[in-house]
């Protein structure tokens, strides 16, 4: 299903054409109340093509906010502690699951004054669309994990596995980081509060012989501990068998093919490379600052350079009048520069053209570009 993104009067949409729209109860109820956990639509008729415009104006993606965030278990949670709160409200509402559209380009994110809100996109068409929804959901979630994580990355996997048996949904999937938080709370004040390592953890392979005290139909504490440690471990490796033979269905490896040269080897004066014309130009990913109050020049040295009024950027401009996390330039290995605007609520422009969210244009040297009302040459 494709999406665009475009802005009108001042607003950002997020624009989606429906394969096959539906019209009854939900649509008539939705066109009197409006549910704080969705976005905000009208649909637009033309020639038969019907239009459905999300505003999301001052929002972030899901995807651009885990882009610059880390995903822990924490994070996790608090993502599907909010997308419950959104499920159980649209229950309340007799929303069917079919029609809410869980992906990480089509929920978003409020964090503005330090709120963490979730908005879903309500979509009367395709049916199935809440599990196809998680399965995408966690298919993402499975490419950004820190898989150096191994507690994570497993809990992760486990629950994939889960959506696509069934055996899975929004409610479970909290209730099993929650366990899992708590579990690695209490695992915490244990080593905190006794300065000794839990039970779970202990190595069986120092264990200590206990006397025999005439109970042997009875475990010491020790023997739980070791048979808790066996099956851990039994687990872990079944779930990394899992997890091997899910990346390589996710993401299979490309064969390379060794290719034999039989050319001559040439003269000396082929290895040199023709001079290069003084008139061409070549971007060394410098932003010029023109508004000495807002901001400082930049040296674009990332391949993912965010620019924003948020110090917690790449690249820091003073002004209010540019959004937190505003725009992002792309460097690409052949040292092309692209220009990507982040859902600002005043907007990027590039040599008087203002970007649509996710619009990515190229640079050249000698352009100009405005982040709101700051102004910068890219050189």
């Amino acid at each position: 299903m494709d999406i665009e993104y475009k802005r009108s009067m001042g607003q950002s949409y997020m624009v989606i054409e429906p394969e096959l729209l539906y019209t009854g109860y939900e649509d008539k109820m939705l066109a009197n109340n409006q549910l704080k956990c969705l976005l905000k639509y009208y649909s637009t008729n033309s020639n038969g093509k019907v239009n459905l415009w999300y505003d999301i104006s001052g929002k972030r993606s899901l995807r651009d906010y885990v882009e610059q965030e880390l995903l822990d278990e924490e994070l996790l949670y608090k993502i599907m502690r909010q997308l419950k709160l959104a499920y159980m409200e649209t229950k309340r509402y007799l929303i069917s699951d079919s029609h809410l559209y869980m992906t990480a380009d089509t929920i978003y994110l409020d964090t503005k004054n330090n709120t963490f809100s979730i908005y879903l996109c309500y979509l009367p068409a395709m049916d199935r669309l809440q599990e196809i929804g998680l399965e995408m959901l966690f298919e993402y979630f499975i490419q950004v994990v820190d898989h150096e994580n191994e507690t994570l990355r497993d809990l992760v996997y486990d629950i994939y596995d889960g959506v696509l048996s069934g055996r899975e949904s929004i409610l479970s999937i909290c209730e099993k980081l929650e366990d899992e938080l708590h579990e690695e709370g209490d695992e915490e004040k244990c080593e905190s509060d006794t300065g000794l390592e839990p039970i779970a953890d202990w190595d069986p392979d120092n264990r200590e012989d206990i006397e025999d005290n005439g109970q042997d139909s009875e475990k010491s504490v020790e023997d739980i501990a070791w048979e808790k440690s066996n099956k851990k471990a039994e687990r872990k490796q079944t779930i990394s068998e899992y997890i091997k033979e899910k990346m390589a269905k996710l993401f299979p490896k490309k064969e390379k093919k060794i290719e034999i040269s039989t050319a001559e080897e040439p003269d000396n004066e082929d290895l040199y490379e023709p001079t290069r014309l003084l008139t061409e130009t070549y971007c060394q990913g410098i932003l010029k600052c023109e508004n000495d109050m807002a901001g400082a020049d930049m040296l674009v040295q990332k391949n993912h350079f965010t620019i924003g009024n948020l110090k917690g950027n790449d690249g820091y401009i003073k002004s209010s009048a540019v959004s937190k996390h505003h725009a992002r330039i792309l460097r690409q290995g052949n040292g092309e520069y692209y220009l990507e605007d982040l859902n600002s609520t005043n907007g990027t422009y590039l040599n008087g053209r203002m970007l649509a969210y996710k619009q990515q244009c190229r640079l050249e040297a000698g352009d100009e570009i405005k982040f709101a009302d700051v102004l910068y040459h890219f050189y």
